[in-house]
């Protein structure tokens, strides 16, 4: 099943936000979910820090994809090689 994704401003780990119901216009068009003014306060499994994000912060997630953690990015393993 599909989801949508966010990514811990701490330690740059993906976790999942909610699921994406099951059906033809969910997975091809899909829609958000509603997020209020102030955001909502998520915490990491990773690294337990607790922050506040918004809607677009959220990133939609396949499930035949894996997400990529923070210590595969290549921005990352770059950054280690300077």
């Amino acid at each position: 099943m599909a989801s949508w994704l966010l990514h811990c401003k701490n330690c740059g780990e993906a976790f999942a936000y909610s699921l994406v119901p099951d059906t033809a216009t969910s997975y091809y068009l899909p829609s958000p979910p509603a997020f209020p003014p102030q955001g909502r306060e998520r915490e990491c499994p990773n690294c337990k820090t607790k922050s506040a994000y918004q809607q677009i912060d959220l990133r939609f997630q396949n499930s035949s994809v894996q997400p990529i953690s923070a210590s595969h990015r290549w921005w990352t393993l770059a950054a280690s090689q300077v």
